[in-house]
């Protein structure tokens, strides 16, 4: 069975050997994104809204390495993506960090910035200046002001609970933060609401 991957332009579900995105037309085989975003590479596997499962990237900002449990990991992987609910139409930035080189330390390190229905609609606005929203390695303004914003978003520490020799993180809510979204001439800038 192949599995599901998304057109880098238009966001839409792709088959894995797909050459052209029905939706958009844009040629699918001659990605620009060595990585392609797949919905298991999400770590957050549900909305924080309405807790729907029907979950969709908006846009892959930034990676670093292969996801864990792909072929060529190799220890350490990084995004910044934005990922959108398909059902109520909230959305989450994601700000993952992992890192399985030592049995001793949690290997995911998450935070996770929400923005409401109004917010994204803001971003999907802006997303119409970005030539593929899907590609961390777009050089368009819109990408280098998210990676700009989002690397300098707060992180809490995260604890572990030791099970069997691995150290599992203990999630607490103090990782999922709601900011907002404002556009001050042509760069958003992201703003943490404090609750």
């Amino acid at each position: 069975m192949k599995k599901p991957l998304f057109c880098l332009k238009c966001g839409e579900k792709i088959a894995e050997d797909a050459k052209i995105c029905d939706k958009c037309k844009s040629d699918a085989s001659k990605s620009p994104n060595p990585l392609k975003i797949e919905i298991n590479d999400i770590s957050q596997k549900s909305c924080f809204n309405c807790k729907s499962k029907n979950l969709a990237p908006l846009m892959f900002i930034y990676h670093n390495g292969i996801p864990p449990g792909r072929e060529g990991h190799n220890v350490v992987y990084g995004h910044f993506l934005i990922v959108e609910c398909l059902d109520c139409r909230t959305g989450f930035i994601e700000k993952m960090d992992h890192d399985c080189w030592s049995y001793d330390e949690i290997w995911d390190l998450n935070e996770w910035y929400v923005l409401n229905e109004y917010n994204m609609g803001i971003l999907k606005n802006i997303l119409e200046n970005c030539p593929q929203p899907l590609s961390s390695l777009c050089t368009c303004t819109l990408h280098k002001t998210f990676r700009s914003e989002i690397y300098s978003l707060p992180t809490e520490p995260w604890e572990s609970v030791s099970k069997d020799f691995k150290h599992v993180p203990k999630f607490d809510k103090k990782h999922v933060h709601e900011i907002s979204l404002k556009i001050e001439g042509t760069k958003p800038n992201l703003e943490i609401i404090l609750k």
